[in-house]
């Protein structure tokens, strides 16, 4: 699988009926490490998943509203 560093392409999602536009960005360091301590804390089975994965690395994205110049 190539690696793609830039994620720039708006997408739509939708929850709770409501859709918006929306751009992913990959969390790194004490960012993503804050992330998977929440998740973790949301639920338990994540815990287990790097485990799971073999140890695999588990990127963690996030979605933000687009710049206004998109």
């Amino acid at each position: 699988v190539a690696r793609c560093e830039v994620y720039a392409t708006v997408i739509t999602i939708t929850w709770r009926g409501r859709s918006l536009g929306v751009v992913a960005r990959e969390s790194e360091g004490v960012e993503a490490e804050r992330i998977w301590t929440a998740a973790r804390a949301l639920y338990r089975g994540f815990s287990t998943y790097p485990t799971r994965t073999r140890g695999r690395n588990i990127r963690v994205f996030v979605l933000e509203a687009p710049a206004e110049s998109q």
